[in-house]
């Protein structure tokens, strides 16, 4: 399974200039660290922020504690931050086989964190959001409702900024417009090319081909994998992707990153 980085696309249904590295902009890492308002107060504002977070969330896993059944659960919080420092996502990520607990820890963090302000130091002027990144490990202990927090090797990882890869000649113009300029040529570049397989039509062949691929750091696309009810429309989706440009390549952290997509092509008789 390939890890997933950026977002992934899904579209339902031109040739380019190679991006060279020294042609790509780069964002430096440009926070130190995001830093909770009702901290500003304090000597280690770090600190203070750490431990507010985490205490939010041994608060709620107190709750559930009887129904997690592990000794010890690792638990990272991923903020995304837009240019004015207001958080714009929330990520929780932790493993836990009882879906509804996990449901409803999600829920109630999510609620908690909103409630609190926070502020990126050291924010560059770009017009792009930035991650941060909060790990926890905690022991839960099943003969008392406390829970005692764990070392961890990196308590926190940021200032990440992330772009995604771009059609040739595209501008970057911020996140948002990044991501529908990539939708709207990637549509307009499959209905370019697309074509019903003869054989399809005279078979009454359809469904959708699920494709998987990564723009690489020359923007070039590779490692194309496909699930596909016909070989017939599996060479078709092929063929389509075969003649997407070289891209300007996805940026992390101010280096060339590679990117995974998914998207699936619909083929249907109407």
């Amino acid at each position: 399974m390939i890890k997933s980085c950026f977002f992934a696309i899904a579209l339902f249904i031109g040739i380019g200039l190679s991006a060279q590295e020294s042609e790509v902009f780069k964002f430096p890492t440009e926070a130190e660290l995001i830093t909770a308002i009702s901290c500003s107060q304090e000597q280690d504002q770090n600190a203070c922020t750490n431990s507010l977070i985490e205490s939010r969330i041994k608060s709620i896993l107190e709750k559930y504690q009887r129904k997690i059944k592990r000794d010890t659960l690792k638990f990272s919080v991923e903020l995304s931050v837009n240019p004015n420092g207001e958080i714009k996502k929330k990520r929780f990520f932790f493993a836990l086989k009882n879906d509804a607990v996990k449901k409803k820890i999600n829920e109630l963090l999510d609620n908690a964190l909103s409630q609190e302000s926070f502020h990126v130091t050291h924010y560059n002027d770009g017009i792009y959001p930035s991650s941060h990144k909060f790990n926890y490990r905690f022991l839960l202990q099943s003969k008392s409702k406390a829970i005692k927090s764990l070392p961890v090797a990196e308590t926190y990882s940021g200032g990440i900024v992330q772009l995604i890869p771009l059609f040739p000649n595209s501008p970057r113009r911020g996140d948002e417009l990044d991501r529908q300029g990539f939708q709207e040529n990637m549509q307009n570049h499959i209905r370019k090319h697309f074509r019903y397989p003869a054989k399809a039509l005279e078979r009454g062949i359809q469904g959708v081909v699920y494709m998987i691929f990564t723009i690489d750091k020359r923007g070039r696309v590779t490692n194309l994998k496909m699930q596909s009810p016909h070989p017939v429309l599996s060479t078709e989706a092929k063929r389509i992707i075969s003649l997407l440009p070289v891209f300007q390549p996805g940026i992390q952290d101010g280096k060339l990153a590679e990117v995974p997509y998914s998207i699936p092509i619909s083929f249907r008789l109407y």
